[in-house]
């Protein structure tokens, strides 16, 4: 609905045309427009009523920004090369037909009947992430490719088909460092593989037909709902490659067979080289899987729902396990789950408590919770998209195994990860954000669009005492992508007792943006502080509001529990050998409030000094050389001796 709003808006303006707009179709419905030659670039093209444009003969056609095309609009591209960025929308009655090098580095949403056709193209789609771009359709449109090759880069297609729409595709080959694309198809969708390679994920669901034929890699995911039940035995695990099935012959699954019901998809599979079986259990459903190798297993929460989810571990064989879940019922007998994931959409919350598990991925307002748990990515990833959110805390987040990214947030998700470890490639996506807090991890995030990271940490406090100074260092640092604006602006370091939220400042900055790597970050003064323990807290400010925040626990003694050597060691007397003065200094506020004296060889005094502050300048011009002791007291009564030279 948001595409037709837009694009309903963009066209109550069409009648001023400039420069950087082509129009096909407006002020003649029958226009026909041929290009044979040149080189063209626009920021938004429009095909509107029955207008056509046709791109032969080595044209080089680009447009930055927005390609529509509606009505029973035609945009017909051969022996050229044209290049879409950002987004190409087409509805009502709309074709598009490729041949020869196409380069869509956009998201393609289809409505109405429109099409879009492929035939002998050469595709460049470059990513550098999964996810990047999308390919959709709805009512009754679709994409039908033949005999053409993708080039993905590095990342992966993702996409929905819904509301009877299709994808169909014939001798195609696609080519990543990921497996090239993950689309869910549903509402009496259709997809059609035949000669295919390079690897597809389908997630399928509501109706949807799937034919797959002579192909190579698959990873096919059943959707379980409201009112389905399945007692059921997937093929073995016959293939070369490890857990995947071999499937030879036409292998079938519909509501018809034993031991299922309510099942309203159909999936046909004929002469697939190595076919992943994965299950995602819905609510109300009822699964049992026997003497089964599945690749994983994910359960999807929606509405207001709360679940905990404990127990889970990934590469289990299990002779009996049910699913703690009191919402629906799933049960694995002889069964080996590689990996167990979790979707929370909706307003939904799932709570994931020690567990090794292989994704969690936040969907609408979903919440994900994780804690003492690692998600090792054998079920894809780690992240979120629409609105989630998602927190982390003493976990670990690693990618076990290839070089997929192991966290992946877009589309307005927020995460927040806190004492954690992250091993692995990281992006953050799309007006998304993520924060860490006193995290470890081995590679920076990596931001575009206009995503938003920030880091806070604190070095660790290896205790301290009262009455004196203690030096807080730790780091400060964000990363914009190329269209974000945030900064923070602020930050606070405070500390309390462990068990109350009564926070007691000690410093409080701000300034027009932050970037402290291993630097001091605020000196405390513990004058007047009790003995015990205590929590240090940052804080970031981003754009002016309380973003994340970290602490380290730190014990706090009296000083007088240090060997004198220790206290000694901690007041400094520069220079030494002296001529003129010397400086005495105590960053921890020991001797604030006592006193000095400077006694010659035979014991005498002959200099005396208050000491104020956390440093004392004392002039000795008048002192012949020789050698001096000096008297420290503290305002305790602690004494400290430490030899001079006056030269």
């Amino acid at each position: 609905m948001r595409i037709l709003f837009l694009f309903s808006l963009l066209c109550l303006t069409i009648s001023i045309v400039n420069a950087q707009n082509l129009v096909v179709g407006f002020t003649d419905p029958n226009e026909v427009m041929s290009l044979t030659s040149g080189t063209y670039n626009y920021d938004t093209l429009y095909i509107l009523n029955n207008g056509e444009l046709n791109l032969s003969n080595q044209v080089n056609f680009t447009v930055n920004d927005m390609v529509a095309v509606v009505g029973t609009g035609r945009l017909n591209v051969n022996h050229s090369v044209f290049t879409a960025n950002q987004l190409f929308y087409m509805q009502d009655s709309a074709i598009a037909n490729f041949s020869d090098t196409v380069n869509l580095p956009c998201s393609f949403f289809l409505a109405g009947q429109s099409l879009v056709q492929m035939d002998s193209a050469v595709v460049n789609i470059p990513m550098t992430y999964k996810g990047q771009y999308s390919w959709a359709a709805g009512g009754h449109a679709g994409f039908f490719l033949n005999r053409s090759q993708y080039y993905l880069g590095a990342g992966a297609l993702g996409g929905n088909f819904v509301d009877s729409s299709f994808f169909h595709q014939y001798n195609t080959d696609y080519f990543s460092t990921l497996l090239p694309m993950t689309m869910g198809v549903a509402g009496n969708s259709s997809l059609v593989v035949d000669s295919c390679s390079g690897g597809m994920e389908f997630v399928i669901s509501q109706g949807a037909n799937i034919n797959i034929h002579a192909s190579d890699f698959f990873v096919i995911w059943f959707t379980f709902a409201d009112g389905d039940t399945a007692n059921y035995s997937y093929p073995p695990a016959n293939s070369t490659v490890p857990n995947a099935s071999n499937v030879t012959g036409d292998y079938y699954f519909a509501d018809s067979l034993s031991g299922v019901s309510g099942v309203d998809f159909s999936v046909h599979i004929a002469n697939a080289d190595a076919v992943f079986w994965g299950i995602i259990s819905k609510k109300n459903s009822s699964v049992v899987v026997n003497n089964s190798i599945l690749i994983a297993c994910g359960f999807y929460f929606d509405g207001t729902s709360v679940n905990t989810a404990n127990g889970f571990f990934d590469s289990q064989n299990y002779t009996t396990y049910q699913a703690p879940f009191s919402d629906r019922q799933f049960q694995v007998n002889n069964t080996t789950v590689e990996a167990w994931n979790f979707y929370p959409t909706d307003s939904s919350e799932i709570v994931i408590d020690s567990c090794i598990y292989g994704e969690s991925l936040g969907f609408g307002n979903g919440i994900t919770k994780v804690i003492n748990s690692t998600c090792d990515g054998t079920g894809g990833y780690f992240g979120g998209t629409n609105d989630s959110r998602t927190f982390v805390y003493n976990s670990q987040i690693i990618r076990t195994g290839g070089s997929a990214q192991i966290i992946n947030f877009q589309n307005d998700a927020k995460a927040w990860l806190y004492r954690s470890v992250i091993s692995g490639a990281s992006v953050v996506n799309n007006n998304s954000e993520m924060f860490y807090a006193n995290c470890q991890y081995d590679s920076i995030p990596v931001v575009n669009d206009n995503g938003y990271f920030a880091e806070a940490w604190l070095d660790s406090l290896n205790g301290g005492f009262v009455d004196s100074a203690i030096n807080i260092t730790g780091r400060i640092f964000d990363i914009n992508g190329p269209l974000n604006l945030s900064e923070i602006t602020r930050y606070t370091i405070q500390y309390s007792l462990p068990d109350t939220s009564n926070m007691i400042p000690i410093k409080d900055t701000s300034a027009a943006s932050f970037n402290l790597i291993n630097q001091s970050l605020a000196n405390w003064n513990t004058q007047g502080v009790s003995v015990g323990n205590y929590l240090v807290w940052l804080t970031l400010f981003v754009d002016g509001n309380s973003a994340i925040s970290c602490n380290r626990n730190i014990y706090l003694d009296h000083y007088t529990g240090l060997p004198k050597n220790d206290l000694a060691n901690r007041i400094l007397i520069y220079p030494n050998p002296a001529h003129d003065y010397i400086g005495v200094t105590d960053d921890n506020l020991l001797i604030v409030n006592g006193k000095i004296d400077i006694l010659d060889i035979t014991g005498k005094i002959v200099k005396q000094s208050k000491f104020l502050n956390s440093e004392s300048i004392i002039k000795i011009e008048d002192l012949e050389p020789g050698i001096y002791f000096v008297k420290i007291f503290t305002r305790k009564g602690d004494l400290f001796v430490k030899k001079l030279i006056i030269e």
